[in-house]
């Protein structure tokens, strides 16, 4: 709750921006969104979770970390991720079946969870883009994918899908 109000503060004062998150700091990202009118999009790296409406929660998805579940929101508060373009990105290295190394398949539970979830934001009219690096032939991306050799082509990616939802 602490990034949460800080984040809140930071967009207060700022005024209207781009939320870009990181890993844990997804679930405080969220939360600023359902806090703030001043969040016009976020794109979130590797979220560690997602919320959900109460009355809409996901199967958890077992995994070799920990069952992963989805948090569960009021209406109210889900409604406001439907207002604004989200896009979560995810590298490489995402086994697409369970594995055995645990904080690979919790990544793998995650990338379901983040379907799941965007599925779930769109059917109620938002705008979710899920983007697997793999997928778009980026290759060569870790959790720290802003640190990677290929660090560019993943800003150019983001400056292009920016550009595409007239926030450039």
């Amino acid at each position: 709750m602490i990034q949460t109000k800080f984040l809140m503060r930071w967009f207060e004062r700022s005024g209207p921006g781009v939320l870009i998150t990181h890993s844990a700091g997804g679930v405080p990202g969220w939360e600023t969104v359902m806090n703030t009118e001043n969040v016009e999009a976020v794109i979130a790296i590797e979220p560690g979770g997602f919320h959900f409406p109460e009355d809409e929660m996901p199967a958890p998805i077992p995994n070799n970390y920990r069952e992963l579940t989805g948090n569960p929101v009021s209406t109210e508060d889900f409604n406001k991720l439907i207002e604004i373009p989200i896009v979560v990105y995810f590298g490489d290295n995402i086994p697409e079946e369970p594995y055995q190394v645990s904080t690979e398949d919790f990544w793998r539970a995650q990338l379901e969870m983040a379907r799941i979830w965007a599925e779930v934001v769109n059917s109620h009219g938002g705008d979710v883009t899920i983007v697997h690096l793999p997928e778009e032939g980026i290759t060569g991306n870790t959790h720290f994918m802003f640190s990677d050799l290929n660090n560019q082509e993943v800003a150019d990616h983001m400056a292009a899908w920016l550009e595409n939802k007239d926030l450039n």
